[in-house]
C-alpha cells in the first residue's frame, strides 16, 4: 500500500464524525501516521517533547500522559471503526504497548451476525450465484459473438482499450438494525431517506432511545442479476481490466483513477453525488434521493419529471444511460433505471451491437454527430415487471471539453 493510500485513509478517518469534535487525537493520529509513513517508530519520550511539548523533567513512570491519550485514541478508533467506518476494507491499529500505527484489511465481521440472518442471506447468495451460472451458461454461446462485436463499438472500447482498469460498481442501498430489547429481536430496515452511512449517523443522533445497529450487508435490486449476465460477455475476453465493487464502498482515489461503470437505481449513488454540483445537477438532470428523474431545459427554462406509472395491467419506467469525462482522463458511465423494466430492457440492448449501431443513427440524424459523451433517455412501456417497448425521448451529446459534471477537488 502506498503512502498516497495511506494518507487518503487517514484524512477519511479524521473528517468522520467520530473524529470531528477531537482536535487533539485528530492532531495525534496524523502525527503517529506522518512518523509511520517516513519509516519512524516514536518512542513515548519523542512523543511528549515533540507533540505534547513536554519539558525534560518528564518522567513517563510517574506521568501517564502519553498513555492516556494514545489509550483515548486506539478506544476513538475502535468506536469508528464499529460505526460509520464499519464498511471500511483497510483499517489503522495501534498495537498494544506501542507507538505506531499500522495498516491492515479489515476482517469480516459479518460471521458474528446471528445466525438466522447468516442462513439465510447465504442461501440467497447460493441460489443468485447458481441461477446466474446456469442462465449464462445458457446464453454463453448465443451471447458471445454478439458480444464480441459490441465491445468494438466506441460505446464500450473506451473501458476495453484503456489501459486504467474499469469499476463495475453496483448500486446498493443501506440496511440497518433496530433491536427490539423486549422481544430480544433485530429488525432489519431498509429506509428511503436513509442513503449513506453519515445518514445513518445522523439518525442514531435524532433517535439516541433507539438501538440502532450498523450491518455488514446491504440490499441490492434483483435488477443487478440480469444487469451482471448482460454485461459479462461485453468483458469476457479481458476479465483482468474488470473490477467489481459497491457504491456505498466506493473510495474518491477509486472514481478518479480508474473507469467508472455504474449500474443501479437513482437513490444507490452514494459517492457519486459529490460529482453533481450545485443542486445535484447531473447533465440536463437533477438527481434526488428517490427513484424519478428531473429534466432541466436550460434554454427555456421548463422542468418536466419523470416517474415510474405501474397499474396492473400496464406500466411506464424510465432509463437514462449518460457517458460523462472524468476528473483525470478517465470515462464515468451511469446506466440508471427507475424500476425494473427500464433496468433490465434497455441495459440488455447495450449489449447488442446492432441497438448500438441504431442509437449512433440517431445521434447523426438529430445532432449530426456520433459523440463519445452523451447523455438520453427512454421511456419503457410493458406489462408488470416485462418492458415490452422502449422510445428515446431525450438526448443530448457532450464534448469532451464539457464540465458537464462538476468534479469537486479532494485533499
Amino acid at each position: 500500500m502506498d503512502n498516497h493510500t495511506k494518507k487518503h485513509i487517514l484524512n477519511k478517518v479524521c473528517q468522520s464524525s467520530e473524529f470531528t469534535n477531537s482536535q487533539k487525537l485528530r492532531e495525534l493520529l496524523s502525527y503517529l501516521v506522518n512518523a509511520s509513513l517516513c519509516g519512524d517508530t516514536p518512542k513515548e519520550m519523542t512523543i511528549a517533547f515533540d507533540f505534547f511539548g513536554k519539558t525534560k523533567d518528564f518522567d513517563p513512570v510517574t506521568d501517564s500522559y502519553v498513555r492516556s491519550n494514545i489509550y483515548k485514541l486506539r478506544k476513538k478508533l475502535k468506536d469508528y471503526y464499529a460505526g460509520e467506518g464499519r464498511t471500511d476494507h483497510v483499517r489503522m491499529t495501534i498495537p498494544k504497548g506501542q507507538y505506531h500505527v499500522e495498516f491492515t484489511k479489515s476482517k469480516n465481521s459479518f460471521l458474528k451476525r446471528p445466525k438466522s440472518i447468516i442462513a439465510i442471506v447465504l442461501v440467497f447468495l447460493l441460489f443468485t450465484v447458481l441461477n446466474v451460472y446456469l442462465i449464462y451458461q445458457h446464453n454463453e454461446s448465443k451471447d458471445s459473438a454478439s458480444a464480441s462485436r459490441a465491445a468494438t463499438h466506441p460505446f464500450w472500447s473506451d473501458f476495453l482499450q484503456s489501459d486504467l482498469h474499469t469499476f463495475l460498481v453496483i448500486g446498493d442501498i443501506i440496511l440497518y438494525g433496530d433491536y427490539d430489547r423486549q422481544r430480544d429481536k433485530l429488525n432489519i430496515i431498509l429506509d428511503r431517506d436513509i442513503n449513506s452511512f453519515a445518514d445513518f449517523e445522523a439518525l442514531k443522533k435524532e433517535h439516541p432511545q433507539k438501538d440502532l445497529r450498523a450491518l455488514n450487508f446491504s440490499h441490492i435490486h434483483m435488477s443487478t442479476v440480469p444487469n451482471l449476465i448482460s454485461f459479462m460477455p461485453i468483458f469476457s475476453t479481458q476479465p483482468e481490466k474488470i473490477k467489481h465493487e459497491w457504491s456505498t464502498k466506493l473510495t474518491w482515489d477509486d472514481l478518479t483513477n480508474n473507469n467508472i461503470i455504474y449500474i443501479g437505481n437513482v437513490r444507490s449513488l452514494h459517492i457519486l453525488r459529490m460529482f453533481f454540483q450545485p443542486n445535484n445537477h447531473m447533465g440536463s438532470f437533477i438527481v434526488r434521493q428517490v427513484d424519478d428523474l428531473i429534466q432541466i431545459d436550460s434554454n427555456s427554462d421548463t422542468v418536466e419529471v419523470y416517474k415510474t406509472f405501474i397499474t396492473e395491467d400496464y406500466s411506464e419506467s424510465y432509463a437514462l444511460i449518460s457517458k460523462y469525462p472524468g476528473p483525470q482522463g478517465n470515462s464515468i458511465l451511469f446506466f440508471l433505471g427507475t424500476e425494473y423494466p427500464a433496468r433490465v430492457l434497455i441495459f440488455d440492448k447495450y449489449s447488442q451491437p446492432e441497438f448500438l449501431k441504431q442509437i449512433d443513427r440517431h445521434f447523426q440524424r438529430k445532432h449530426g454527430i456520433e459523440p463519445r459523451f452523451f447523455e438520453i433517455l427512454f421511456k419503457i412501456t410493458g406489462y408488470e415487471r416485462y418492458g415490452f417497448d422502449y422510445e428515446i425521448i431525450h438526448s443530448k451529446p457532450f464534448s469532451p471539453k464539457d464540465q458537464t459534471l462538476n468534479f469537486k477537488s479532494q485533499k
